[in-house]
């Protein structure tokens, strides 16, 4: 009952189109945001506070003495709200009006959303600033938008303002029509999506990241709602989607699918808007209540959100190069890393071939000095897998160092690949060679490679660029549930000047999970 926000004298206007660190309607960053009070009082007048900046009104005297004002400590959508009444002194904006005393307890702040957004918020504001976003923190802090009032919220998105117009006309504090937007409410006050895209380098600042595979990028970005205004209108929004409101967007050159939240349950869903396909986002609530036995979660959005700000946070995804050779495609790459340490569970499926009944999702190996980490993502619109196979000569401060006396060479390249792919639920296996990686032949040294490129192994075109860092290939796979591993063969020293026998590089097996908890 303690914890509550912090209401400052001044705010950002909400809606307007630059970044701004500071810009929640309670006028601070989402880190200064919440605070424990020292006392139960100090705890209730500020939700007060909270819940009149919010619905920009006045505080009913008859609020004063409701213990009804302090939020629960429940993170449950069902009844855990900070029911600080509120009214607007015969305000009435876009059809809204909520001057009459029987819509006070409808003029609420759910407490446990508005601080559960605000410790997401502040974990991805943190990130932004620290040196594990690189370049790309900052374009993702600058883009985001001042957070908006309720009030904003209606009159910019018209899903909004007839949800809640229904609801206030109604006249029934215990209306439902408005629930599922409750959690999207609390995350609109502190940053009201982001800025819109102006061409195509702005695509890669997309808060939730993305993959690449071949030519192809795709990256999403949090809508602001007069995007999501627009996109509701646009030919790719089908009229049976009236309850859902686009969240969420990525985009390849074109628009390849979005994130959308269904209004009455607060569902987030994946729309594919080339096969016409929606699925789940993320999982179904565990709990025993009635609405989950009947599939509705209010909440998902936020645990969504609160999901990929942990990752962020906890480094489980990276910040790399779309294209390596271009500086401009730096964005968030959704291939776990090396710090994700979930397995997938295949134990109940009988058979399968002899292979490991847990298979984690990244895998690493070390071959005579040469690293490979690998990872996949599930591309639920496609129905098929992006993979990532992240290669590099390790150097002198990384575990598992070889010297390159005991290693035997100073560098080594890539001549072919040789991949095991194993379907769990049939036992069956395929197997993939050939030469390179996509017509790739990098050369590895320590602390970088040359990006080297030709048609096959004997026929290299001129070397390409030295780069810094770690190499790394993507491909695509089929909607199989298993594992995927191998090797790659290298030559040490040069293709064109070898200077020892060919040796392989192992690929340990990572998951390929057409399950997954959470889709990005």
């Amino acid at each position: 009952y303690l914890y509550t926000l912090h209401v400052s004298r001044e705010r950002g206007m909400g809606g307007n189109d630059e970044g701004d660190s500071n810009s929640s309607i309670f006028g601070s960053t989402a880190k200064d945001a919440f605070f424990r009070a020292d006392n139960a009082f100090d705890s209730w007048r500020n939700w007060r506070r909270a819940a009149r900046r919010y619905y920009n009104c006045h505080i009913s005297s008859s609020s004063s003495s409701s213990s009804s004002s302090f939020p629960s400590s429940s993170s449950s959508s069902s009844s855990s709200s900070s029911s600080s009444s509120v009214k607007n002194p015969k305000r009435k904006q876009d059809g809204l009006q909520y001057e009459s005393e029987e819509n006070e307890n409808y003029l609420r702040l759910h407490g446990p959303y508005f601080l559960r957004a605000a410790k997401l918020w502040s974990k991805i504001e943190q990130w932004c600033d620290s040196s594990q976003s690189g370049n790309i923190g900052k374009k993702i802090k600058n883009s985001l938008m001042h957070g908006l009032s309720h009030d904003e919220c209606c009159t910019i998105n018209s899903k909004f303002r007839r949800t809640f117009k229904e609801n206030n006309e109604d006249g029934d504090n215990n209306n439902d029509k408005g629930r599922g937007l409750w959690a999207l409410q609390a995350i609109y006050a502190f940053h009201g999506g982001q800025q819109s895209y102006t061409d195509e380098s702005s695509i890669f600042r997309g808060l939730f990241g993305g993959y690449s595979a071949y030519n192809n990028i795709v990256c999403t970005g949090l809508l602001n709602l007069r995007d999501s205004e627009r996109m509701s209108s646009g030919d790719q929004f089908r009229p049976d989607r009236d309850d859902y409101i686009p969240i969420a967007c990525s985009f390849n050159h074109r628009h390849v699918g979005f994130f959308e939240l269904h209004i009455p349950t607060g569902h987030v869903m994946l729309h594919n808007s080339e096969r016409i396909l929606a699925v789940p986002s993320l999982p179904p609530s565990e709990d025993e209540g009635e609405e989950e036995k009947n599939n509705v979660r209010h909440d998902a959005v936020l645990v969504w959100l609160e999901e990929f700000a942990s990752r962020l946070s906890n480094g489980l995804v990276s910040v790399e190069r779309m294209f390596p050779t271009e500086d401009i495609t730096e964005s968030v790459v959704l291939y776990p890393t090396i710090h994700d340490k979930r397995m997938l569970d295949l134990s109940s499926i009988s058979g399968n071939n002899g292979q490991p009944q847990q298979i984690p999702v990244v895998s690493r190996a070390v071959t005579r000095g040469v690293e490979v980490v690998a990872s996949s993502v599930y591309v639920a619109g496609s129905r098929m897998y992006v993979y990532s196979i992240r290669v590099r000569l390790l150097t002198p401060q990384d575990e598992d160092y070889v010297t390159p006396e005991q290693r035997g060479f100073h560098t080594c390249q890539l001549r072919s690949r040789h991949w095991t792919i194993v379907d769990a639920d049939t036992n069956s296996i395929d197997e993939v060679r050939g030469d390179g990686v996509i017509g790739l032949y990098p050369l590895l040294r320590e602390g970088g490679y040359r990006y080297d490129a030709g048609n096959a192994a004997e026929d290299l075109g001129p070397s390409g660029p030295d780069m810094e860092g770690t190499f790394g290939y993507q491909s695509c796979s089929g909607p199989v549930r298993g594992s995927f591993g191998g090797w790659l063969q290298f030559v040490p020293g040069s293709l064109n000047n070898p200077k020892g026998d060919e040796f392989n590089v192992r690929v340990a097996p990572f998951a390929l999970n057409n399950e997954p908890d959470f889709i990005f």
